[in-house]
């Protein structure tokens, strides 16, 4: 692929999970799609989950809706958008996933952090999806992950959401240079982003400036 380019680095971690290894983020393809697979159902499980479900319980929806069920269904629109979205990539359309993997040999690469991401008009790239092993965490993958997804394409700002107690992700980004611009609720039935500001779910609008 001609616009998205792989790039390499090398990181070094404590606890020997990955000390000297380069790490290498580049276009995701379909045979791909089985490990991002993997990492986004563990992100689901472990981090996704427990913000909604302490949503659901802060506003009683954990009485109608099980949360396990409503945790699947995410997990299978994920990854059928992956698919979608790195089919168009692949096509040269302005749809784009990244992977990042680390390589202990040349037959051992674990695939540690993938973004989902699209343009959506002339100046804006918007974020789906940024998600890292936890275990490789705090190490400045994501860091680079995001920072090669915003120079994809040749846009003037960002966006993204956040659901509103997800403190981690927060700080994430905020550290990074995001700015809060609103909040957005989430159908908890459709997954479509509503402007009630009643609604149980909610999620914090971030924007960040490219500079060139």
């Amino acid at each position: 692929m001609n616009r998205i380019k792989s790039i390499l680095f090398v990181i070094s971690t404590i606890n020997g999970l990955c000390l000297g290894n380069p790490i290498i983020i580049r276009p995701a393809t379909l045979e791909d799609l089985n490990e991002i697979s993997c990492l986004i159902t563990n992100a689901y499980e472990e981090t996704f989950k427990p913000c909604y479900a302490q949503l659901f319980t802060e506003s009683d929806l954990n009485k109608n809706i099980d949360i396990n069920d409503f945790i699947s269904k995410k997990i299978t629109y994920q990854i059928n958008a992956a698919q979608e979205f790195i089919t168009k990539q692949s096509n040269q359309e302005e749809y784009g996933f990244l992977i990042a993997y680390t390589i202990k040999s040349e037959k051992a690469q674990k695939l540690i952090g993938c973004c989902r991401f699209k343009k959506n008009s002339t100046n804006n790239i918007h974020i789906y999806l940024l998600s890292i092993n936890k275990k490789f965490q705090r190490h400045g993958i994501g860091t680079n992950l995001l920072r090669h997804t915003i120079k994809t394409f040749n846009t003037s700002t960002c966006t993204l959401c956040v659901l509103r107690n997800n403190d981690i992700a927060h700080t994430f980004y905020q550290k990074f240079g995001f700015v809060q611009k609103g909040t957005r609720a989430l159908d908890h039935q459709t997954g479509e982003l509503l402007t009630d500001p009643m609604a149980p779910i909610t999620l914090v609008e971030y924007s960040f400036v490219v500079t060139q």
